[in-house]
């Protein structure tokens, strides 16, 4: 009877979850109405369109990856291979991108949940402090709730590689990648010698860095941490060094092409310059993992007297990439990938640490925790739906250009370059096969000084002359004026030119022959 309770609320929870990163998503399609279009984004547009650019190359026929968000593209090379596929799927499936991108972010949703309890299952022999763990990791975050009402925005309403509901929320390689980085964590090899298992390690691990290049790093650190603690406690720890070696045949093969390719290739050398991710502000850190935080610091004293294996993993996991986060690395909060899941664990285990087996003690401080943990989220959902009920222009495009995007596909060269606005930039790539002069702050190269260019065209009163100019300097295809573009100044000099197409508040002027 009690497994049977267990399996009903994981399986009500989990329900639970799908639907709240679900919802906006349907709310917002359904308030487009006729005069606007869904992009397919509510959190972070500015990534997200960036990988219906590359999923487009997919759609389109190939497997390799070229810069489309700059005038400079390169030789095609095999990254992003993720989205490339996805791509693919779209094309056979004859599914829109867009609805191709939710479906594999529903179903590593779903992988991540059943994973993430796998996880505290395998941790945790005690069934509430499970649940506890899973509950918190699923569905929790910070405080920063606490922190806008003094004008703060913290790194738990957009690190979105840090938390599992948030990974859920926002793409599908995050919530596939963390479901497979969880599923490497909980490993057990029955016998060191079962090479079969051990392809199982290796595939999956190759999987991992395929999909979220950075969680193999985080994996390797996390079991390189527990194979250290077993040698110097000198206990047997073979399995562990076959688990490594395993996961760093899988994965470290691609992740050694990734780093080839990006610092030879010389455009995207210039992109990987711009690529900065920075950790969070020490500060910002502390309140990001909000209550939770407070709560595992006695779970890691227990956890560090404890002799169990799974306990000094999740010290492993939150320790050593704590540290990792601050080491100087342009990619350096990538090491927060999933770090909320070891300390929601610790924390469940302060919670039964301090509760001393007093079960109502228990319950309180288990309510207590949860409550603190997830307003944020619940702000990060009502935020959606806020910018869905406002046709939010950064979350939807017009119709007319939509049409214009469909005109640019069909009617245009094969990498044609467009010069359009900023935030027109973003869109272009992601629904045609053009190029633009900027349009992504990381995949343009030359990004300030691109933007400041592309700013300045459209916001500036010039004669034909100068903007003939700039033209045949950038090598432009063709001039895209939108709604955005109007928005930015008096274009009005343009129309000494004829537009090849014009319709739905959009004209395409044609550069040249």
């Amino acid at each position: 009877m009690k497994s049977v309770r267990q399996n009903f609320f994981v399986w009500g929870f989990s329900i639970l979850v799908l639907v709240l990163v679900s919802l906006p998503y349907v709310f917002a399609a359904r308030s487009a109405g006729s005069d606007y279009v869904f992009g397919g984004f509510l959190l972070n547009p500015l990534d997200g369109n960036s990988y219906l650019a590359k999923m487009t190359q997919g759609w389109d026929g190939g497997w390799q990856f070229h810069l489309t968000y700059s005038s400079e593209s390169g030789e095609g090379v095999y990254l992003f291979l993720f989205y490339i596929f996805l791509g693919h799927v779209a094309r056979i499936m004859s599914w829109s991108l867009v609805f191709t991108f939710h479906f594999f972010r529903i179903l590593g949703a779903g992988l991540l949940l059943v994973s993430l309890y796998r996880f505290c299952k395998v941790v945790f022999a005690e069934d509430r402090t499970r649940m506890l763990a899973f509950s918190l990791s699923a569905l929790g975050s910070g405080v920063g709730w606490l922190a806008i009402l003094f004008g703060g925005f913290t790194s738990d309403f957009w690190v979105v590689e840090a938390y599992p509901f948030l990974s859920a929320y926002a793409t599908p390689h995050f919530a596939i990648g963390l479901a497979l980085q969880l599923w490497l964590l909980t490993l057990i090899i029955p016998n060191e010698k079962n090479w079969k298992f051990g392809v199982q390690i290796a595939m999956a691990a190759l999987l991992l860095a395929i999909i979220d290049p950075f969680g193999v790093p985080v994996v390797l650190v996390v079991w390189g941490g527990v194979t250290l603690w077993k040698i110097l406690q000198k206990e047997a720890y073979i399995s562990e060094v076959f688990r490594l070696a395993y996961i760093t045949l899988g994965g470290g093969l691609v992740l050694l092409y990734d780093f080839w390719v990006i610092n030879t290739h010389p455009a995207l050398s210039g992109w990987n310059a711009q690529n900065v991710t920075p950790s969070p502000q020490i500060w910002d850190l502390l309140i990001s993992l909000g209550v939770a935080l407070i709560f595992a610091l006695p779970g890691a004293l227990l956890a560090w007297r404890s002799r169990e294996h799974t306990f000094k993993m999740l010290l492993s996991w939150a320790g050593l990439c704590l540290v990792l986060l601050y080491v100087p690395f342009n990619l350096q909060r990538r090491f927060l990938s999933g770090f909320f899941v070891p300390i929601a664990c610790l924390a469940a285990l302060g919670v039964e640490h301090l509760a001393q087996a007093n079960l109502s003690r228990y319950r309180r401080l288990a309510v207590l925790v949860i409550v603190l943990a997830v307003p944020t989220n619940l702000i990060v959902l009502a935020t959606s739906f806020f910018g869905a009920a406002t046709l939010d222009l950064a979350v939807y495009l017009t119709q007319g250009e939509v049409s214009a995007f469909e005109w640019i596909d069909t009617n245009t060269p094969a990498e044609a370059l467009v010069l359009a606005g900023p935030e027109s930039g973003l869109f272009l790539p992601a629904y045609t096969h053009a190029r633009v002069l900027y349009g992504h702050p990381f995949e343009t190269l030359n990004a300030v000084a691109q933007e400041a260019a592309v700013t300045n065209f459209f916001s500036t009163d010039q004669s034909q002359e100068q903007a003939a100019g700039f033209l045949s300097e950038n090598d432009v295809d063709f001039i895209f004026v939108g709604p955005r573009e109007l928005s930015m100044g008096d274009v009005s000099w343009l129309a000494d030119w004829p537009p090849v197409y014009q319709a739905g508040g959009v004209s395409i002027y044609a550069v040249g022959d």
